[in-house]
């Protein structure tokens, strides 16, 4: 006997969507306190069910958006669908973002997806926060082992992401740029 883990749609309407998520083993009564929850493995390979079973449902509603910008304008029709690879803690993302033309105009129609980046928000500054704070190859092994299903943990892409996270700090405008607060101690040895 196993566990399976599900994302269950609630609210409007009577019929309710169930989209399977993970799987579990049999659950079984602990030998030792090391057997108590899930293991760090598990619990990240559970995490990246999670996260593609809702872009899965993020992809259905850019492909609503899209339908429905087709039928308030006649001249937008759908060109084809776009792979975009998005790197996250918790695994690489595959999402398919349709990609919408005018017919007859020159002016091309708004993305339905802004935004180029390869990695999610929250990678890229944790991978700029630990290479400044220990060497470049330390933060990439760090991040292998905290998170096993984030991928790109190379020196290299950790030094490119601090200076990208220095470069947005420096473009911001003074008003929005806060000043961080004075240490109250600080500890040598």
């Amino acid at each position: 006997m196993g566990w399976k883990l599900e994302l269950v749609e609630t609210g409007r309407g009577t019929a309710s969507r169930r989209i399977a998520v993970a799987r579990l083993d049999e659950i079984v009564a602990p030998a030792s306190v090391e057997d108590i929850g899930l293991n760090h493995g598990t619990a990240q390979r559970i995490l990246g069910d999670i996260q593609r079973a809702v872009v899965a449902l993020q992809e259905d509603a850019l492909r609503a958006k899209a339908d429905l910008r087709r039928r308030l304008d006649p001249t937008v029709r759908l060109k084809d669908y776009r792979l975009r690879r998005i790197e996250s803690l918790h695994g690489t993302l595959t999402i398919r973002v349709p990609r919408l033309m005018r017919t007859g105009r020159v002016e091309p129609v708004p993305p339905l997806l802004a935004g180029s980046a390869r990695s999610t928000a929250e990678y890229r500054l944790l991978l700029a926060r630990l290479g400044a704070w220990m060497s470049f190859r330390a933060a990439a092994g760090l991040v292998e082992e905290l998170f096993p299903q984030a991928s790109g943990g190379c020196a290299d892409t950790v030094r490119r992401r601090i200076f990208d996270e220095a470069e947005r700090i420096s473009a911001r405008p003074p008003a929005e740029a806060r000043a961080e607060a004075p240490a109250q101690s600080i500890d040598l040895g």
